[in-house]
């Protein structure tokens, strides 16, 4: 029973030792930038996949390119592609992000020193309505006996009925009108 648990253990040991490596493949690929329209055509310079190519003019497959160095080659048409691979467009996109993080800590600074100076303005705005008196009532107002305010409401009130007058008569006056037009017959809307 003790050599069972001994071999038991030293299983368990040689088990517990052993890792999984982890590795990853690299996707750096190097194309080669020939001389002429021939893939056995010795290669002038070897371009690293995601290397920005001009493309100059196209001919039996093969395209001939400009380098950012300024080497001019020619490289089978179906290692080109339109769109940057995706390790380019991951550093575009990293850098879209800082600079979008970036933008967000100078807003979110905005926010907060607006929010100060509003809190600012708030205390400020407190102070003063604890500075302004309290409204007078009605019955604080002085009221008016003299001739001159009774000649007011009079001169008021009489303005009123004037208008009220001319109205009435200014609607009289153009029934009439129309009336006349209509040939006796009242029109009524």
């Amino acid at each position: 029973m003790a050599c069972k648990l001994f071999v038991f253990a030293l299983a368990l040991a040689i088990v517990g030792t052993a890792r999984a490596e982890t590795a990853y493949i690299t996707d750096q690929l190097y194309v080669s930038l020939r001389p002429g329209q021939d893939n056995d055509a010795p290669p002038i310079k070897g371009e690293l996949s995601g290397t920005t190519m001009e493309v100059l003019q196209h001919a039996n497959g093969f395209a001939q390119v400009r380098d950012p160095a300024g080497v001019e080659g020619w490289i089978a048409e179906r290692y080109l592609s339109s769109d940057p691979p995706p390790k380019t467009r991951l550093a575009a996109l990293q850098q879209q992000i800082l600079g979008l993080t970036q933008e967000l800590a100078e807003a979110r600074n905005q926010a907060q020193q607006a929010q100060s100076g509003a809190d600012r303005a708030n205390s400020q705005l407190t102070n003063q309505q604890n500075e302004v008196p309290a409204p007078r009532k009605l019955t604080d107002v002085p009221q008016m006996h003299s001739p001159i305010a009774g000649i007011i409401v009079i001169a008021v009130t009489a303005s009123f009925a004037m208008l009220i007058v001319g109205f009435v008569a200014g609607a009289m006056w153009l029934r009439a009108v129309n009336r006349k037009r209509l040939g006796g017959m009242d029109l009524r809307i």
